[in-house]
């Protein structure tokens, strides 16, 4: 059992309207959490996915984040 996360960033001038994950590898994988995040750092928008992979094989995870300006 392990666990795995990726996080992917818009451009500082664009907010995340949406994001997923998919992965490649074991198939006793299960998602734990997919959402928008903001990196503590610098104030960064984006999205955030962590695994559960309760086999015994690797897995690849592949995240993305769906970005545009939005005006309020």
């Amino acid at each position: 059992d392990s666990p795995g996360s990726a996080d992917v960033y818009c451009p500082f001038n664009k907010r995340p309207l949406g994001g997923g994950a998919s992965r490649s590898g074991a198939f006793r994988t299960n998602m734990v959490t997919s959402a928008p995040v903001e990196r503590a750092s610098d104030g960064a928008k984006g999205w955030v996915v962590k695994i559960w992979n309760e086999g015994p094989l690797p897995t690849t995870l592949y995240a993305w984040v769906i970005c545009a300006s939005v005006t309020s």
